[in-house]
């Protein structure tokens, strides 16, 4: 079900992004946009590596440990998460 609806939020960005003049402001769509090369689920809060399991972990500091991943091979990281970022 997560696969599915991160899937669903990814293809309406990519629609949104391809159909969007960016770059040149020419009225004319730039056409990037966005593939899903990787995605990692965490199945647990004690998962090895999983950095923001602390839940009460206020949104810069989720970020910014998020972050602390390594994301050299993507031009674009996302973290979909279940938590309130106010």
């Amino acid at each position: 079900m997560s696969v599915s609806l991160v899937t669903q939020h990814v293809a309406l960005a990519d629609f949104v992004f391809r159909t969007t003049d960016l770059l040149r402001l020419d009225s004319v769509p730039d056409n990037i946009g966005f593939t899903i090369v990787d995605i990692k689920i965490y199945e647990s809060v004690n998962a090895k590596d999983y950095r923001i399991s602390d839940t009460s972990m206020k949104h810069n500091s989720l970020m910014n440990a998020f972050s602390g991943y390594d994301f050299d091979d993507y031009c674009l990281a996302v973290a979909f998460t279940n938590r309130e970022m106010g």
